[in-house]
Order: C-alpha cells, then sequence, then structure tokens
C-alpha cells in the first residue's frame, strides 16, 4: 500500500485538531501533523527546539494569526511526514494543510515524486460556531485566537480558493 498524506482544512476553530486526535486514536498506523502546533512548540521550548532555526521568525505571524512562510513549513513537513512514513505509518493527517495554492502545488508535486497518495478533508462549520468557540475558549485561549476575524479574512482570501479547487 502507498503511503497516504490526507489535509485536512477548515476555518479557525472548525475543530480540526479535535478530528485529527480522533483519527489517530482510532486507527493506529495514523499520523498527525500540525505545523500549528509544532510553531507553539518552538515558541516554548525555543533556541533548543529542533525546528527552531526553520520556524522562530514564524511565532509573530502566527501569532498575529497570519501563515507563516511556505519555505520553513515545508522543509519541516518533509522531515515530519518522512519520518512517521519511516517508522511504519500508512497515513499522515496534515491538520491545517494546504493553507493556500502554493502549498497545494508542492503538495502535488512532493507526493507524485515520492509516490504517495493524497486525500483532502474539508470541516465545515458556519461562521457563528466558530465565534460560539472562541467565546468558549476564553479561558485558556490561544495568542491566535485573539485575532479570530483577522484569521477568518485570511482564510476566505487564501484557503477557501484551495478548497474551491479542491471540489473542481
Amino acid at each position: 500500500m502507498n503511503p497516504k498524506i490526507i489535509g485536512l482544512l477548515g476555518k479557525p476553530l472548525a475543530g480540526k485538531d479535535t478530528v485529527a486526535r480522533a483519527l489517530r486514536d482510532s486507527f493506529p498506523n495514523l499520523a498527525t501533523i500540525s505545523m500549528g502546533e509544532v510553531v507553539r512548540e518552538v515558541k516554548v521550548v525555543g533556541p533548543a527546539h529542533r525546528f527552531w532555526n526553520q520556524l522562530h521568525d514564524s511565532i509573530a505571524i502566527a501569532d498575529a494569526g497570519g501563515i507563516a512562510p511556505d519555505g520553513p513549513i515545508f522543509e519541516c513537513l518533509t522531515k515530519l511526514i518522512t519520518e512517521q512514513f519511516d517508522k511504519g505509518m500508512e497515513t499522515v493527517v496534515w491538520v491545517a494543510g494546504p493553507r493556500s495554492e502554493q502549498q497545494l502545488n508542492w503538495l502535488d508535486t512532493w507526493t507524485k515524486d515520492c509516490g504517495y497518495q493524497e486525500q483532502f478533508v474539508y470541516v465545515d462549520v458556519p461562521y457563528e460556531t466558530v465565534y460560539e468557540r472562541v467565546t468558549e475558549r476564553a479561558a485558556h485561549q490561544r495568542e491566535d485566537d485573539k485575532v479570530v476575524p483577522y484569521r477568518l479574512g485570511e482564510f476566505e482570501r487564501i484557503t477557501k480558493p484551495v478548497i474551491d479547487r479542491l471540489r473542481e
């Protein structure tokens, strides 16, 4: 069986991480990679983190609700996904990716070059749900939750065209 990468897309606060955890818990040969979680880990661990050199400049961008530059993301994803397949995982879920046309093009090329399969899942929730969730999460709010309106604008401008393209 060819290794498979599943891109898990959705609005901010759509529940992508929750869906990914449920999948990981249900399927023993499935791993999940959330670059958002990796960037948050880099922020906490600091220069000792193995991806500090690639991602430390992305912390402020992520905290402001933006999308980190593609180059460092591709470098880290390549390593992380390859490591999971080397461990014997059959499927890797890329949480919140691909977020842009450039990321989709990179993934298409990389998966073809490596002989991997790709699939995409869109977690669709109404905008009202997003705002309800940010209110519910207020007690343990992440830095990027403070800029949800900006993040939703970025989703509409950058990620929605990717979803539309994948639906064709």
